[in-house]
């Protein structure tokens, strides 16, 4: 699951040279502050609401370990 979640955000942005620890921890702060300020998913992710994007946080958080 976490191999499949670094090829496809290859494919969205390119190679990325960064630690897939700061990527994970990036995406998660993108997501936490969406929640905090209410403001909406769409933009990126062109569809989920913030129910939906709450179920990643837990993902997100064990691929740190």
């Amino acid at each position: 699951m976490v191999e499949r979640y670094f090829h496809t955000l290859q494919k969205s942005v390119g190679p990325c040279d960064s630690d897939r620890l700061k990527v994970i921890g990036h995406d998660l702060k993108a997501i936490l502050k969406r929640l905090a300020y209410e403001d909406t998913f769409s933009r990126d992710t062109h569809g989920g609401g913030p129910e939906h994007n709450m179920l990643l946080i837990p993902f997100f958080v064990q691929m740190q370990y």
